[in-house]
Formats: structure tokens, C-alpha cells, sequence
């Protein structure tokens, strides 16, 4: 998973690699959205495997997933490689940055 800013281009946060479903709808549901965008999420899924989510994020909340972006690797093949090399960064709580 990966967060990119409103204007669709700019990235921000860092990625995260999940162990399951349940892991990104938590995610979701931290970026406050709304019942029928998880339907549509859930929908997506379903259909094609992967989704797109807008974040309902408060400007906290936007500056939290910032912060914790900084020294993350910024592409998802480098992080799966640091993985694989067992130097995988601490997982991040994103509960605790409401």
C-alpha cells in the first residue's frame, strides 16, 4: 500500500506491506472513508484485485503519515527486497497516528 497526496501525483508516507485484507481495510477506515468507498473498495478487490482509495485525512493526520515516511524506502520492490534481506523496517501502527 502506498499514499499519494490530492493532487494525485505527489507521494507521501511510505509504503506498507500487509499481511492481509482486514490489515488495509483497517487503513481505511483509519483514513476515515466512507461506507459505500469501502464497498467500492471491497468491490474493486473483488474484480481486479487492487483499488484505489481516496483518504479522508484530517491535516494531523496528514502530517503524522508525513513524518512517518521519513528514511522509509519510497517504491514497493525496494521494500519487498529489504524484506526478503531481513532488514524490513519496524512495522508502523497507523492507530496511533489519529
Amino acid at each position: 500500500m502506498h499514499f499519494i497526496g490530492p493532487d494525485s501525483s505527489t507521494r507521501i508516507g511510505q509504503w506498507l506491506l500487509l499481511d492481509s485484507h482486514d490489515e488495509a481495510r483497517a487503513v481505511l477506515r483509519w483514513g476515515n472513508i466512507s461506507a459505500d468507498e469501502m464497498a467500492e473498495h471491497e468491490n474493486s478487490i473483488r474484480r481486479w484485485n487492487t483499488s484505489s482509495v481516496g483518504l479522508q485525512l484530517t491535516e494531523r493526520q496528514l502530517a503524522q503519515l508525513i513524518e512517518r515516511g521519513k528514511g522509509w524506502p519510497w517504491n514497493g520492490y525496494e521494500l519487498l527486497q529489504m524484506k526478503k534481506a531481513g532488514k524490513y523496517p519496524q512495522r508502523i501502527d497507523l492507530s496511533h497516528a489519529i
